[in-house]
């Protein structure tokens, strides 16, 4: 049963203003409250896992044990993918590639293993912390990948 409240209103308007921005707990919480919205820590916390299990927000976990952070993918063809994450600056961006298809299609028939490419995120450096790495669209066959 879906119930609305205030502070579920204004988590997923924070969230949806935010665009492709992930965001943490505490970091949500504190926008709300510059916002003169009054909500605690555990609510925040129950309010953007609800909504993940409802498939409107994305979460992805932390590499060092910290926050997890969170983002509106209420549209689909956010929804559908996964994500790339920068180990050094947090950047999160998301993983919108055909390779990815060829790689699930991969694991699946070597390995038996099927990913969730919605649930899929790789962990690297992105071309700003890399040291200016370019990102090339010739370099991805298709032209599926490019910046948001």
């Amino acid at each position: 049963m879906q119930y609305h409240t205030r502070q579920k209103d204004s988590i997923l308007a924070l969230l949806q203003e935010q665009e492709e921005q992930f965001l943490t707990v505490d970091e949500i919480r504190l926008r709300l409250t510059q916002d003169g919205i009054s909500v605690g820590q555990s609510t925040v916390y129950r309010t953007v896992e609800r909504l993940v299990a409802d498939g409107v927000v994305s979460k992805v976990p932390s590499v060092d044990r910290s926050s997890a952070r969170y983002c509106y993918v209420g549209r689909p063809e956010t929804a559908a993918h996964g994500k790339l994450v920068c180990l050094q600056c947090g950047a999160t961006r998301p993983l919108e590639c055909h390779m990815l298809d060829e790689l699930s299609q991969h694991l699946e028939g070597a390995h038996g293993f099927r990913i969730e490419p919605s649930r899929t995120v790789l962990y690297g450096l992105c071309a700003k912390c890399a040291g200016g790495i370019e990102h090339s669209e010739h370099s991805c066959k298709g032209g599926c990948c490019h910046e948001h």
